[in-house]
């Protein structure tokens, strides 16, 4: 097994039957008898999809292992995780979630704005959420912001176009 990948969430139960509503981060491939994981007080345990099928952005889900409601409304919030050689090859200039949380973001006038701590999906393009020493910055996922993105590096240069600027902290 490779590096284990939070995938998504279980958001919720659907319906009485153990069915689960599955949120993913970002473009995720699921398919019967694929196996997920999550983690609970006595270590990590295994989710194998018998179902799945799309629902409202969503997955609807059921496992193997849920057998019935009851044990489904145990799992809501639960994170899953995914071995990452399962993860689908992405096209050039795709980025998994995993690939940009953490990655710290510099203008292309060379200030440093902080690092990813969110991503925030809207439909139209995602917004990446920056913490730094300067503040909080809200970027737009659009080429006329982000300019670059070096995984290896972990280092993202983006031009912050007017309004871009960042919060600042509040005073002590």
């Amino acid at each position: 097994m490779s590096e284990m990948i939070e995938i998504g969430y279980i958001h919720g139960t659907h319906g009485i039957k153990g069915e689960l509503t599955l949120r993913c981060y970002g473009e995720v491939e699921l398919r019967e008898g694929q196996k997920l994981f999550f983690k609970d007080k006595s270590g990590a345990k295994t989710l194998t999809v018998r179902h799945v099928r799309p629902h409202k952005g969503d997955f609807l889900v059921f496992f193997d292992e849920v057998t019935g409601r009851d044990a489904a409304t145990l799992l809501k919030a639960t994170p899953l995780f995914m071995d990452k050689d399962e993860l689908p090859e992405l096209e050039e200039d795709e980025y998994y979630h995993f690939d940009l949380l953490g990655m710290d973001v510099v203008t292309d006038t060379g200030v440093s704005l902080g690092s990813i701590t969110e991503i925030i999906e809207t439909g139209a393009a995602n917004v990446y959420q920056v913490e730094g020493e300067v503040g909080e910055t809200l970027l737009p996922a659009i080429p006329d912001v982000v300019l670059d993105i070096d995984t290896e590096a972990r280092r993202m240069t983006v031009h912050l176009m007017e309004g871009l600027e960042p919060e600042k902290k509040p005073e002590k």
